[in-house]
C-alpha cells in the first residue's frame, strides 16, 4: 500500500521513480497508490500502471477488468505510454545519478 505518500509526479516520475522497481516483483496483484496526487491528475493513471504491471488483480482496491487489461495493451495505448517513459524529467535524471548503484527505493 502506496498510498497517502503524497506522490505528488507525473506518470513518467512514477514510471522511472517506482515503477521500473515495482516491474521485478513477478507476482505482485496489489497495488495502491490512492490519495496520492498521481492517481487523479493524469486521466492514464489507471491504464498506464496496469499496462507496466500486467499481473496486477488489483489497483487502488478496484479489481483490474479484462476491458482496462485490453484497452493498456493496444497499439495506441503503447505508443502513448512509450512516449511518457521516454520523457525523463531532469529531477528523475539527477535523482537516478545520484543514487549509484543502490538497489532499494524508500517512499
Amino acid at each position: 500500500d502506496l498510498g497517502r505518500n503524497n506522490l505528488d509526479i507525473t506518470l513518467s516520475q512514477l514510471y522511472h521513480t517506482v515503477l521500473v522497481h515495482l516491474k521485478r516483483l513477478p507476482k505482485l496483484e496489489y497495488l495502491a497508490f490512492e490519495q496520492n496526487p498521481v492517481s487523479w491528475t493524469s486521466p492514464l493513471y489507471r491504464l498506464f500502471v496496469i499496462g507496466e504491471l500486467p499481473k496486477l488483480r488489483y489497483l487502488d482496491w478496484e479489481e483490474v477488468t479484462k476491458a482496462e487489461r485490453e484497452e493498456a495493451s493496444t497499439t495506441d495505448r503503447r505508443e502513448e505510454f512509450t512516449k511518457i517513459k521516454n520523457d525523463i524529467p531532469d529531477p528523475v535524471r539527477k535523482v537516478s545519478s545520484a543514487a549509484g548503484s543502490r538497489s532499494s527505493v524508500n517512499f
